[in-house]
């Protein structure tokens, strides 16, 4: 298989919608941690961290909370998954202008970073 530079350039584009996933997951979880370690008293608090220094596994939880993503605009969430499909559009198709589909990818990328960037 030839790896074309507009492959790779979407490709680092999705690897940057991930890395975008695994930031706010991390958030989420350290904000969760963190309204968990107000709730306890400061002796709890103190015992848990003592716990935690020499290796002991915290104990397992009722429920554990789901992470969930918010879209900031519908709008431009929308924007970013029709742009994404029209460079597969351009890409497979063989109506558009053969200059023009040369440039699929930048499609391509800039509707995934759209995505991106409208998750919070």
């Amino acid at each position: 298989m030839h790896l074309e530079p507009g492959i790779i350039v979407v490709g680092i584009a999705v690897v940057i919608f991930y890395f975008r996933f695994i930031q706010l997951r991390g958030r989420k979880k350290k904000t969760i941690r963190k309204e968990e370690e107000e709730k306890l008293s400061p002796q709890q608090l103190a015992k848990k961290k003592k716990a935690q220094k020499y290796g002991a596994k915290p104990l397992p939880k009722e429920e554990t909370p789901q992470i969930t993503y918010q879209v900031k605009s519908w709008w431009i969430f929308g924007i970013g998954i029709v742009l994404s499909c029209l460079a597969v559009a351009v890409r497979t198709s063989t109506l558009v202008p053969q200059p023009y589909a040369g440039y699929w990818w930048v499609v391509g990328a800039l509707g995934i970073l759209i995505l991106t960037f409208s998750l919070k």
